[in-house]
């Protein structure tokens, strides 16, 4: 019950998140951008930002680094942080799973089958951003089984896998999408 009434109040909100998205990206593109600043540096942050407001995890540092950041104002932040928090309050959803998309540990080091396209992405990537890939997850087969290690060496257990195309021996896919979660036994 708590998840419909979460989804129906971010139903409510989704005029006052779009306007506030709106905003974001728009501050984005022409403030941040000319001066130099990453908009991609925002997309960790926001995430741990909204972790905090949501009570999912304690994180101060990320609370005074909002009101210095110029893509931020006051009202974005009411507009995003401020409508989610309230509809997790409200709804008393707990919050237990997360979806990560992931690429091919092959593909960001080159290795087969990936060896032509991951080294031109390497540079791709370092020429665009000036910034290297470091980390990918291994898809060769079976892909699956390197996603539930990884997932289960951080304390969570794989719900879903999806790779991006061919497993099982069809190929190794590009990389994968996965859906993780608290272990039942540990989420009370």
């Amino acid at each position: 019950m708590s998840v419909l009434l979460f989804i129906l109040l971010e139903v409510v909100f989704a005029p006052l998140q779009t306007i506030g998205s709106l905003i974001y990206a728009l501050r984005v593109r022409f403030v941040n951008m000319p001066r130099g600043i990453s908009g991609t540096a925002y997309e960790p942050y926001m995430t741990r930002l909204m972790l905090h407001h949501t009570g999912r995890r304690s994180d101060e540092a990320a609370e005074k680094i909002a009101l210095h950041l110029p893509a931020l104002p006051p009202l974005v932040l009411r507009l995003l942080m401020g409508t989610l928090v309230l509809a997790v309050k409200w709804s008393l959803a707990p919050g237990s799973r997360i979806a990560i998309d992931y690429l091919s540990r092959e593909l960001v080091f080159g290795r087969r089958p990936f060896v032509v396209m991951g080294n031109y992405a390497k540079y791709a990537m370092k020429a665009f951003y000036n910034e290297s890939w470091l980390f990918g997850i291994s898809t060769a087969a079976p892909a699956r089984e390197p996603a539930r290690k990884f997932i289960e060496s951080r304390g969570l257990e794989l719900q879903r896998f999806e790779a991006f195309a061919g497993e099982a021996g069809r190929g190794t896919p590009l990389g994968g999408l996965i859906v993780a979660g608290v272990p039942e036994n540990r989420s009370q």
